[in-house]
């Protein structure tokens, strides 16, 4: 292991922090809204008599352009530098969220302020898409690779409690009996943007913009790749993205292993109860919230951690064997919890952890 300068573990840590600290908080200015709508259906007395269908292609719509984004929004990061695109992209959110609790005010039509709603929450998805990628390059410059899957093991229990946490402040901001639910986006966008202010100052792109060497499998990067980046135009990149075999290869499996993870999530208490009509709403609810911000903080981040660690440890960096191992659990934990008694919670709550725990690859 190459020895490190107490300048450039000062660094590491600053940089380590900011990332862990900033898409922390790009969750509060993403999960607010699943947690608004219980005030926006059509039973509640303060809501605009919006539908569970409509307020699915909001949330759907987010979904999308946040896909669309990452296609894009990583492009962009490698041609401006990643303190430039994610600074836009706490801006945009930022914004968007002050937006949706205004836009909301400028009508009586309830089909309007769905119309200024779904458009907004789309185009913060496009914004929110500016983190993530972002923020695995920005690790990646610094941090050497025989370290570096710690590194995001760590770094990755930063969404785990970004949504539990953002998910537990939008319950606060907004309880469902009264019109205070705008409370939601303007205190967690307010929130956003002092850390995107903490953002632009503490962060810098690379070891190079601070007068320190790059890690060493950066060296070359450094001097070629960053050039021929800057050469080619968005088109060849995109094209030169779409057609390497080993991203497709991922993002096969990502695509999956997301499809599991939401359906989990979102439609477990429906599923326990289509199995069982006698069983308690108000206990499925209590296992939903278990899940978002108990189980999922919890478990997910062991997984993280430990998958960064293993992967470092006992396969010299390489990510696969972890991510086949870990997926093999998660097929198991499937398959376990659709045999499982829907009445029997505490037999539920071990199982689903096992499905959060294999998101650390």
């Amino acid at each position: 292991m190459a020895i490190v300068s107490p300048q450039e573990k000062k660094w590491r840590w600053r940089i380590f922090l900011i990332v862990w600290l900033t898409y922390f908080s790009y969750y509060f200015c993403r999960v607010n809204m699943s947690v608004v709508a219980a005030a926006l259906y059509e039973d509640d007395p303060v809501g605009f008599g919006f539908t569970e269908a409509q307020m699915g292609n909001v949330f759907s719509t987010l979904t999308i352009c946040y896909a669309i984004g990452q296609f894009v929004n990583g492009q962009l990061g490698d041609r401006f530098g990643s303190r430039n695109v994610v600074m836009v992209g706490i801006l945009g959110s930022v914004v968007c969220n002050y937006l949706v609790g205004i836009m909301s005010q400028v009508s009586d039509d309830p089909d309007v302020v769905l119309g200024w709603i779904t458009v907004l929450w789309g185009i913060n998805g496009f914004f929110q898409s500016m983190g993530w990628s972002l923020m695995v390059k920005a690790l990646a410059m610094w941090f050497p690779l025989d370290i570096r899957g710690k590194v995001m093991g760590w770094g990755g229990t930063c969404y785990q409690w970004g949504s539990a946490f953002g998910t537990a402040a939008a319950i606060f901001l907004a309880p469902t009996d009264d019109d205070t639910w705008r409370a939601a986006f303007y205190v967690p966008a307010t929130y956003f943007l002092i850390i995107g202010i903490a953002w632009w100052f503490l962060f810098r792109n690379s070891p190079g913009s601070v007068g320190l060497p790059p890690v060493a499998d950066h060296v070359l990067a450094e001097k070629t790749d960053a050039k021929e980046v800057q050469a080619r135009t968005l088109k060849e990149n995109l094209i030169a993205t779409v057609t390497n075999k080993r991203i497709l290869i991922v993002a096969f499996a990502f695509f999956f292993l997301d499809l599991n993870r939401y359906m989990f999530v979102n439609w477990v208490p429906s599923y326990l109860i289509a199995r069982n009509e006698d069983n308690d709403d108000a206990n499925l609810e209590d296992f939903k919230l278990a899940v978002k911000l108990g189980i999922h903080p919890v478990a997910g981040s062991i997984g993280a951690v430990f998958c960064g660690w293993a992967s470092d440890r006992w396969f010299d960096g390489r990510r696969a064997p972890m991510v086949v191992i870990m997926l093999g659990i998660n097929t198991v934990s499937s398959w376990l919890f659709s045999l499982a008694d829907p009445t029997v919670i505490w037999l539920l709550i071990p199982i689903a952890a096992s499905q959060e725990v294999r998101r650390g690859v």
